[in-house]
C-alpha cells in the first residue's frame, strides 16, 4: 500500500507541475518546437529585425539597428531561456543557411501585417494585475524562406512588452503567407517567461519537485496510517 501511495503522490505532483507550468508559461513541460517552416527551410530570402519605438501605443515594426545576429545565435544556443529569436536563428544557420548573410528588406504592408500580429498576440491580463498589459508591443525578427515543401512564406519571432505582472513576458511564433496580397496566418504559438524571480520555475525541477513533496506527503500518511493501525490493534488486544 505505502508503495502504491507514493506512486500517486508521485504522479500527482507531476501533474500539478504541469498544470502549474500550462498556467504560467503556457506549455505543461517543454516549449514548442520551432515551427516547421523553419525545421524544413531550404532557402532563406531575407532576415529583417524590428523593434518597438515606444511602449503603451501603437508599436509598428522599424529596422532594429544594431542587432548582431552572430551575437543572438550565440545566446540562443547557450542560453536559450532568454534569446527567443534566436532559437529560430540558430535553426537556420544547423540547416546551413547563413542568416546572417540575408539581407533586411521592408516589411510590405507593415501597419496591416502589425494589426495582423497583434490581433493575435496581445495576451489577456489576469483579475488583480497591477500593470499595463504591454504585451502588444513586439520585437524580433522577420524571416523570409522557403520550406521544404517549396512554398514561400515569412516566419516572425517576436517577443513582447511586460505582460500585466512583474517581469513576465510573451513570445510569438508566426508563419505567415501573403495571400492575394494580404497577410494570412497558417500558424501561431507562443510561451511566456519571467526575467526576474520565476524564471526555472519549469520542467524538471517544478515537477519533480512537487513530485517529490507528493511522495513526501504520500509517505507520511502511509506512515500515520500504519501508526494508527498497529495502536488500534494493540488497544484490541489489551480489550482482549
Amino acid at each position: 500500500m505505502a508503495v502504491a501511495l507514493a506512486a500517486v503522490g508521485s504522479a500527482s505532483g507531476i501533474a500539478l507541475g504541469a498544470s502549474i507550468s500550462r498556467e504560467l508559461w503556457g506549455y505543461s513541460f517543454a516549449r514548442p518546437h520551432v515551427p516547421a517552416s523553419i525545421a524544413s527551410a531550404v532557402r532563406i530570402y531575407s532576415l529583417t529585425p524590428f523593434a518597438r519605438v515606444a511602449l503603451h501605443e501603437f508599436c509598428p515594426p522599424v529596422l532594429h539597428e544594431p542587432y548582431s545576429i552572430p551575437e543572438v545565435i550565440e545566446s540562443g544556443r547557450h542560453d536559450p531561456y532568454y534569446a527567443h529569436e534566436g532559437r529560430l536563428l540558430a535553426a537556420l544557420a544547423d540547416r546551413g543557411l547563413h542568416p546572417e548573410s540575408a539581407p533586411p528588406v521592408e516589411l510590405g504592408d507593415s501597419a496591416a501585417l502589425v494589426a495582423l500580429l497583434l490581433d493575435n498576440a496581445v495576451v489577456t491580463c489576469r483579475a488583480g494585475s497591477y500593470l499595463p498589459n504591454r504585451s502588444d508591443c513586439l520585437q524580433g525578427i522577420a524571416a523570409e524562406v522557403e520550406t521544404g515543401d517549396g512554398y514561400r512564406v515569412v516566419v516572425v519571432g517576436a517577443h513582447s512588452g511586460q505582460v500585466c505582472n512583474g517581469d513576465t513576458y510573451s513570445y510569438h511564433e508566426f508563419t505567415l503567407k501573403s495571400v492575394l496580397g494580404k497577410w494570412a496566418i497558417q500558424s501561431h504559438q507562443s510561451y511566456q517567461f519571467d526575467i526576474a524571480g520565476w524564471e526555472g520555475l519549469e520542467w524538471p525541477w517544478l515537477h519533480l519537485g512537487l513530485a517529490a513533496t507528493g511522495t513526501f506527503c504520500a509517505a507520511v500518511f502511509s506512515l500515520t496510517l500504519h501508526g494508527f493501525g498497529k495502536l488500534r490493534r494493540r488497544k484490541e488486544g489489551s480489550g482482549g
